[in-house]
């Protein structure tokens, strides 16, 4: 099953990787969760001081920040070139002051972090 499961993702990989015509994107989609006392502007204010660092960045292609009310979450998703890009850009991001500023106002143990390879796209018919 482990073998089975390896084959199917480096299918779906090699699949993503013709749909781009090289390498796939890559996105890491980060879920901070803050600590109660930090404010809507301060948590936007700090997310969005990483985009000066962002856009030094060889490989970053975009990024968008969702705030969910309901839950008190922000997710932030950074779009790559490729998976590269991806872990070269993201070292050098958690490793700005910015970042760590950050890192200060959320709870640690709920912070999660993930990095994929887009694998399908599908847009609205027009």
């Amino acid at each position: 099953m482990k073998y089975l499961i390896a084959a199917a993702s480096l299918f779906l990989s090699g699949l993503a990787f013709a749909a781009q015509g090289g390498r796939p994107d890559v996105y890491t989609t980060r879920f901070f969760y803050l600590k109660p006392e930090v404010t809507f502007e301060q948590a936007k204010q700090s997310l969005d001081s990483l985009n000066t660092v962002l856009s030094k960045l060889k490989g970053f292609e975009k990024r968008n920040v969702f705030f969910d009310k309901d839950q008190k979450v922000w997710i932030d998703q950074i779009k790559w070139k490729h998976a590269d890009a991806a872990k070269s850009g993201d070292k050098t991001l958690t490793n700005d002051p910015a970042f760590t500023n950050l890192a200060k106002l959320s709870d640690p143990n709920r912070t999660t972090q993930y990095q994929a390879e887009r694998v399908t796209e599908f847009d609205a018919p027009k």
